[in-house]
Protein backbone atom coordinates (compact mmCIF):
# COMPACT_ATOMS: atom_id res chain seq x y z
CA UNK A 1 0.00 0.00 0.00
CA UNK A 2 2.94 2.25 0.73
CA UNK A 3 4.23 1.64 -2.60
CA UNK A 4 1.02 2.95 -3.86
CA UNK A 5 1.02 6.26 -2.21
CA UNK A 6 4.27 6.66 -3.37
CA UNK A 7 3.68 5.90 -7.21
CA UNK A 8 0.87 8.52 -6.67
CA UNK A 9 3.58 10.90 -5.31
CA UNK A 10 5.89 10.64 -7.76
CA UNK A 11 3.50 11.23 -10.81
CA UNK A 12 1.82 13.98 -8.73
CA UNK A 13 5.00 15.46 -8.51
CA UNK A 14 6.39 15.01 -12.45
CA UNK A 15 3.23 16.62 -13.60
CA UNK A 16 3.37 19.76 -11.16
CA UNK A 17 7.12 20.05 -12.45
CA UNK A 18 6.46 19.66 -15.83
CA UNK A 19 3.70 22.39 -15.80
CA UNK A 20 5.90 24.72 -14.09
CA UNK A 21 8.98 23.89 -16.70
CA UNK A 22 6.46 25.42 -19.32
CA UNK A 23 4.52 27.65 -18.42
CA UNK A 24 4.97 31.25 -19.54
CA UNK A 25 3.96 34.68 -18.18
CA UNK A 26 4.62 37.94 -19.72
CA UNK A 27 2.94 41.18 -18.54
CA UNK A 28 4.04 44.18 -20.85
CA UNK A 29 2.45 47.76 -20.48
CA UNK A 30 -0.63 46.86 -23.16
CA UNK A 31 -0.89 43.16 -23.11
CA UNK A 32 -0.77 40.17 -20.65
CA UNK A 33 0.54 36.67 -22.47
CA UNK A 34 0.33 33.58 -20.72
CA UNK A 35 1.05 29.82 -22.03
CA UNK A 36 0.70 27.10 -20.32
CA UNK A 37 1.11 23.09 -20.54
CA UNK A 38 3.04 20.54 -22.68
CA UNK A 39 0.87 18.46 -24.36
CA UNK A 40 -2.36 20.22 -24.38
CA UNK A 41 -1.19 24.22 -24.86
CA UNK A 42 -3.47 26.71 -23.22
CA UNK A 43 -2.82 30.51 -24.24
CA UNK A 44 -4.14 33.58 -23.36
CA UNK A 45 -3.70 37.20 -25.11
CA UNK A 46 -5.20 39.80 -23.96
CA UNK A 47 -5.07 43.72 -24.09
CA UNK A 48 -4.69 45.16 -20.41
CA UNK A 49 -7.53 47.62 -21.26
CA UNK A 50 -10.11 44.78 -22.21
CA UNK A 51 -9.47 43.02 -18.28
CA UNK A 52 -11.68 43.69 -15.87
CA UNK A 53 -10.88 41.54 -12.82
CA UNK A 54 -7.80 39.08 -12.08
CA UNK A 55 -8.77 36.85 -9.47
CA UNK A 56 -6.80 34.54 -7.26
CA UNK A 57 -7.87 31.52 -5.67
CA UNK A 58 -5.85 29.66 -2.88
CA UNK A 59 -6.07 27.01 -0.79
CA UNK A 60 -4.20 26.84 2.53
CA UNK A 61 -1.98 24.15 0.85
CA UNK A 62 -1.62 27.03 -1.70
CA UNK A 63 -0.98 29.64 0.74
CA UNK A 64 1.90 27.35 2.00
CA UNK A 65 3.68 26.64 -0.86
CA UNK A 66 2.24 29.71 -2.56
CA UNK A 67 0.22 28.25 -5.64
CA UNK A 68 -2.90 29.01 -6.96
CA UNK A 69 -5.75 29.28 -9.47
CA UNK A 70 -5.91 32.63 -11.44
CA UNK A 71 -9.31 33.99 -13.05
CA UNK A 72 -9.00 36.09 -15.60
CA UNK A 73 -12.36 37.51 -16.89
CA UNK A 74 -12.38 40.50 -19.78
CA UNK A 75 -15.08 42.22 -21.94
CA UNK A 76 -17.09 40.55 -23.79
CA UNK A 77 -17.79 37.20 -21.43
CA UNK A 78 -14.14 36.48 -21.84
CA UNK A 79 -12.95 34.04 -18.37
CA UNK A 80 -10.28 31.84 -18.41
CA UNK A 81 -9.08 29.74 -15.63
CA UNK A 82 -5.55 28.96 -15.02
CA UNK A 83 -4.80 26.42 -12.14
CA UNK A 84 -1.43 25.37 -10.03
CA UNK A 85 0.27 28.56 -10.49
CA UNK A 86 2.84 30.36 -8.64
CA UNK A 87 2.83 33.31 -7.17
CA UNK A 88 -0.63 34.21 -8.03
CA UNK A 89 -1.15 37.29 -5.69
CA UNK A 90 2.18 39.03 -6.99
CA UNK A 91 0.96 37.97 -10.94
CA UNK A 92 -2.28 40.26 -10.19
CA UNK A 93 -0.64 42.95 -8.37
CA UNK A 94 1.46 43.18 -11.57
CA UNK A 95 -0.98 43.18 -14.02
CA UNK A 96 -3.47 45.46 -12.30
CA UNK A 97 0.00 48.29 -12.15
CA UNK A 98 -0.92 51.21 -14.24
Amino acid sequence: MAGFFLLVGIIWFINALIRYLTSEFAITNKRIIIKVGLIKRITLEMNREKIESIGVDQGILGRIFNYGTIVISGTGSIRQIFKAIVNPIQFRKIAQEK
